[in-house]
């Protein structure tokens, strides 16, 4: 698949979301819709599910927002990965190197594109200041990950995006 074919699903599956967050009343201020991982790179393969996260200020109410928001999304057929974190539970679940890797990714969708950029300069911020115990980690990870799934070039089912060599790999580069 091209990477101008990634884009254009990508750009598509921005639209629908930005069209969600503005039917659902989301503010433009205080509250931001994030796409995060693949999604939030601009690599959307076919089936790819959308990684977004609904970051708000601590402290904010956001009431029934994250349901409106969710509900068109789902209703589009679309697969959803999703999460309604304010900034320090966000900064806290990126304790878990997984997350913190997705995280690196951020790009802002809808509502405030402030805290959008807050969130991904703080992201960024974060795994340089930690990187001399994160990398070791992600390597670890990485080689676990290698045992259980094999060489893509010789199992004889191809795990092409967890397999050794595979796509995960790439985005670990």
């Amino acid at each position: 698949m091209t990477a101008e074919l990634r884009q254009t699903r990508a750009t598509s599956a921005d639209e629908l979301c930005r069209e969600a967050y503005a039917a659902s009343g989301g503010p433009v201020s205080g509250v931001a819709l994030v796409a995060v991982g693949g999604y939030g790179r601009g690599e959307l393969a076919p089936h790819s599910d959308l990684d977004v996260v609904l970051v708000h200020e601590d402290g904010l109410d956001l009431g029934d927002l994250g349901a409106t928001l969710w509900y068109p999304l789902w209703d589009s057929g679309r697969r959803l990965d999703h999460s309604v974190r304010s900034m320090s539970e966000v900064l806290e679940a990126a304790a878990d190197l997984r997350v913190a890797l997705g995280l690196l990714d951020a790009r802002h969708l809808a509502g405030d594109p402030g805290l959008s950029l807050r969130l991904r300069t703080t992201m960024l911020a974060d795994w340089r200041r930690q990187a001399r115990t994160r990398l070791p980690e992600l390597k670890a990870m990485t080689l676990k990950r290698h045992d259980v799934t094999g060489e893509l070039a010789h199992v004889s089912v191809p795990d092409v995006k967890e397999a050794e060599g595979g796509l995960r790999d790439a985005g670990v580069l």
